[in-house]
């Protein structure tokens, strides 16, 4: 594990520290000031295609910025400075099963518009359904019967709008810098030969 830290800060590495760095900040910032406009799960599915040679970072980037942020939010929404509460798991492994998802979109490392679009549907699908089931399963706020799943999802749905039209925008503007920016270094190489 070690020397794969040492590889990861050592070269190209430092770039890619960098960028985690930003991401970071970027989720966990707009996190604190926009709730339900984060671009939590595109960070998620562009860690998983920017770092799949250190998919470690795929992984702790939007975990980590999520928990952060989770220290500040859930305290001020909870009251009494609580900070854990039924069902919150259930949102860590919805974000952890949304980078998965963002490695099998983008195995091939092929970054087409459709590819993007069809994650960020498909993450904010799998986090509306794994979170909203934690929810459920809390028991706390719906009686745990049929009914009271389906009341669940149901009052979930202006999550998932929120979450979908985050995704695709943050998705999009993260995925099109990165082409832009790959379009420019191999300009740029081009003209320097």
């Amino acid at each position: 594990m070690m020397k794969k830290v040492q590889m990861f800060l050592s070269g190209s590495g430092a770039r890619y520290f960098l960028l985690g760095v930003g991401l970071f900040l970027l989720a966990f910032l707009m996190r604190l000031e926009a709730v339900a406009l984060t671009p939590l799960l595109a960070i998620g599915l562009y860690g998983a295609y920017k770092f799949r040679r250190f998919a470690f970072m795929a992984l702790l980037i939007p975990l980590m910025a999520m928990f952060m942020s989770d220290l500040f939010i859930n305290p001020a929404m909870l009251g009494g400075g609580a900070f854990i509460y039924p069902g919150m798991a259930f949102n860590y492994l919805a974000i952890l099963g949304v980078v998965f998802l963002g490695f099998q979109f983008f195995r091939s490392r092929r970054r087409l518009p459709g590819r993007v679009v069809l994650s960020g549907v498909s993450g904010s699908f799998l986090f509306f359904l794994v979170s909203n089931l934690g929810v459920y399963l809390s028991g706390t706020m719906y009686p745990l019967t049929g009914g009271g799943l389906v009341a669940c999802y149901i009052a979930g749905l202006p999550f998932l709008v929120n979450h979908l039209l985050a995704t695709l925008f943050w998705g999009g503007l993260l995925f099109g810098a990165d082409a832009l920016v790959s379009k420019r270094k191999v300009v740029s190489s081009a003209v320097s030969m």
